[in-house]
């Protein structure tokens, strides 16, 4: 519920509902906001009917997902004809990327401690979007360096210890006690 309650708090007009498929999460939402409606649901079967959204913000979703190409077409489906979806996807096949470099060595840490089964060119995005019927693409760019070299040296580590880990970075955040260890690492995930 994080993304809809910052939205909500920057356009307190706005409808909002939020999604996901853990229902845990949910839960934990709708006890945290009370404002705005929290659903679980999957987003390759939406029980919404077509035409029923102005606009879908998804954040790291379709790297997790063995049928991305079905998650699309159902966010089409629900979203009205001039409707527009915002996503944040990573790039972790593109070359030009630390992960990209790294997959091409046969090296992918973010599929066990993240649960990215999918790895993502921007040509494999836009065939995707295409195939799904979106017309209209603007893309743009994140994730410099500095925070790619933060990202994949993590999960590397975590691949060479074969740590078991019950948080992301996130929720390793969220339960620290504040101090520097959780400043520093606050400051490097703003990047």
């Amino acid at each position: 519920g994080a993304f809809v309650r910052a939205i909500k708090s920057y356009r307190p007009d706005l409808e909002m509902v939020g999604c996901d498929i853990d229902v845990s999460l949910v839960k934990l939402a709708r006890r945290l906001d009370t404002r705005n409606r929290y659903d679980q649901a999957d987003v390759c079967n939406l029980s919404y009917k077509n035409a029923s959204f102005d606009a879908v913000v998804i954040f790291d979703v379709l790297e997790h997902l063995e049928d991305p190409k079905k998650a699309l077409s159902q966010i089409k489906r629900v979203l009205k004809a001039d409707g527009i979806i915002h996503a944040a996807i990573p790039l972790e096949a593109n070359p030009f990327t630390i992960h990209g470099l790294f997959l091409r060595l046969g090296m992918k840490p973010k599929e066990v401690y993240a649960g990215h089964i999918k790895q993502f060119e921007i040509q494999d995005i836009q065939q995707l979007y295409k195939n799904a019927g979106f017309i209209s693409i603007e893309l743009g760019y994140s994730g410099h360096y500095l925070y790619q070299f933060i990202d994949f040296s993590y999960f590397f580590l975590l691949s060479l210890l074969r740590a078991r880990v019950t948080h992301t970075v996130e929720g390793y955040v969220e339960i620290l006690p504040k101090g520097i260890l959780k400043s520093v690492i606050s400051f490097f995930r703003a990047f």
